[in-house]
């Protein structure tokens, strides 16, 4: 899947520079986070803007009809996902949509979309005590109270 940043206002040709640091960023987001399986595999860069990622075969949450069913795993594995992209000391703080959210065909749940991710050096106790601090009772249901 082709993921281009861009902007699509007025002054669109004028952002276009944060938009490649936008896209180098989320690219670097992903490298770290190779081989957590719920995340996609990250292909090649495209251009200066863009990036191909595996495409994941589902339906988001915000395609889900609110009298649509999840498996009752599928909170706790979204958890389990997190848990495992906070260990590399990213800050996934885009839970609250839910279009980043796959259910997979198989009822599994995949993370996309890290562009506003925080990455923190990997080796500071500081940054790794407060992601600690922060996200040691992140439940997932909380941000998604209404499905």
């Amino acid at each position: 899947m082709l993921k281009l940043s861009d902007f699509r206002m007025i002054f669109g040709l004028l952002l276009r520079p944060l938009a490649s640091l936008m896209s180098r960023h989320e690219y670097r987001v992903y490298q770290r986070l190779d081989g957590i399986n719920s995340i996609p595999a990250l292909g090649p860069r495209w251009g200066w803007r863009g990036y191909l990622h595996r495409y994941i075969e589902g339906q988001t949450l915000h395609e889900i009809t609110p009298d649509g069913t999840l498996p009752d795993r599928f909170f706790d594995e979204l958890a389990s996902i997190l848990s495992a992209v906070h260990a590399r000391n990213v800050w996934y703080v885009d839970m609250n949509k839910r279009g980043n959210i796959i259910c997979s065909t198989d009822g599994h749940p995949s993370l996309i979309d890290f562009q506003i991710s925080v990455a923190f050096p990997t080796k500071r106790r500081l940054a790794r005590a407060t992601m600690d601090a922060a996200f040691s009772s992140v439940d997932p249901r909380r941000f998604l109270s209404s499905l």
